[in-house]
């Protein structure tokens, strides 16, 4: 009983099939072969009748329509999808052009207020002030070259919008790292250092002031830090637990500058 039960729930599901004329020939046999035995089966198939058009006969002009609706449901599905793609690709360019930092602002907008150049047992480094218009999500870039040169740069998205309030200031310590010499490691030790319009060279600002050590301190350490480059002034803790003050000039300040 649980057989015939099965098989009549299988054949009803192509039923449908059936009445279109769209099963194999095995299938179709199988299935007249079934209605002519089940009694329930048959009239549900009655049932199906008048309730879909009935097509006596499929000819190949009605396949070849079919074969055509159904090219035309793909064609629109391609199309969408196509749709789809092209905006989600111009939606992705254009964050890319919002948000990623890859054209340098022009070198007449910024500069160094200060750069210094040290030795540390490690290696020497750059202690550059950089004074520059705000970009949203612009950032900093360092390329070395082979002449010598430090090349300090501004990178912003292509879309960034340029701040007319907002004036961009910074401490940037770059590390000259290592280069060979022959079969010999030595210190990379740049003579020429440019960011945007400014140019320091080697023999320029040569007494480092003692800010610029403590800062190397304070970048490994952290703490509290203020720049203000438009009143010449710096501040940060320092190794001995102290929020000191300095003019961009090396001399240190008693107490808390005046506003």
């Amino acid at each position: 009983m649980s057989e015939r039960k099965l098989e009549c729930e299988i054949v009803r599901d192509l039923l449908p099939l059936y009445h279109d004329d769209v099963v194999s020939e095995v299938t179709k046999a199988a299935v007249s072969e079934h209605l002519s035995e089940c009694a329930d089966c048959a009239v549900e198939f009655l049932k199906l009748r008048q309730e879909l058009p009935e097509e006596k006969e499929v000819t190949p002009k009605k396949k070849f329509m079919r074969f055509m609706r159904n090219q035309k449901r793909m064609r629109i599905l391609s199309s969408v999808l196509s749709v789809i793609l092209v905006i989600g690709l111009l939606t992705g360019v254009y964050f890319l052009q919002l948000q990623f930092p890859v054209f340098e602002v022009p070198a007449e907008e910024y500069g160094a207020e200060r750069i210094y150049r040290y030795e540390t047992e490690e290696e020497y480094r750059y202690f550059v002030i950089v004074r520059a218009p705000h970009y949203d999500y612009m950032k900093m870039d360092t390329v070395g070259m082979e002449d010598g040169t430090l090349s300090v740069r501004i990178l912003k998205p292509l879309l960034s919008r340029k701040s007319e309030l907002m004036t961009h200031e910074a401490i940037f310590v770059i590390p000259g790292g290592y280069e060979m010499d022959g079969e010999i490691i030595v210190k990379r030790e740049y003579d020429r250092v440019v960011c945007g319009e400014t140019v320091w060279e080697a023999g320029m600002n040569d007494e480092v002031p003692e800010y610029v050590y403590e800062y190397d301190w304070y970048e490994q350490h952290g703490g509290g830090c203020t720049l203000d480059v438009e009143n010449n002034l710096i501040g940060f803790d320092c190794a001995d637990g102290m929020f000191r003050w300095w003019d961009l000039d090396g001399n240190e300040l008693e107490g808390i500058p005046e506003e």
